[in-house]
């Protein structure tokens, strides 16, 4: 089995219904992105859900949403978003953002 890239952020969000977050790291696997944040309470995957979230790169292809999963094996706070993957190549960033406000995070994967 490969290996993800593993794209350290460790940056702090809130998203717009106000439920604050820290963006961990995202997983850059052959078949998918992975994007992991931690420390949303318990009902959020309602509000992600409803945020239409989206991922596309800075040459502006869009990644197809895959699934968003709560609840990690060491974190039961974490929740993993999942999109249809690999990576373009010479993508330099990737923006994760929402339906309603636009981009919630931009992300440096060079």
């Amino acid at each position: 089995m490969d290996k993800p890239r593993l794209i350290v952020v460790d940056r702090a969000g809130e998203l717009p219904g106000g439920s604050r977050y820290v963006l961990s790291f995202v997983e850059l696997w052959p078949e998918r992105v992975v994007v992991r944040m931690v420390g949303l309470t318990d009902g959020v995957g309602r509000e992600l859900a409803g945020l239409g979230l989206s991922l596309r790169d800075d040459g502006g292809h869009e990644y197809e949403w895959v699934a968003t999963t709560s609840g990690g094996m060491v974190l039961p706070e974490e929740v993993s978003i999942g999109f249809e993957g690999p990576v373009r190549e010479g993508a330099r960033s990737l923006e994760l953002g929402a339906s309603a406000p636009g981009v919630l995070q931009r992300i440096q994967i060079t």
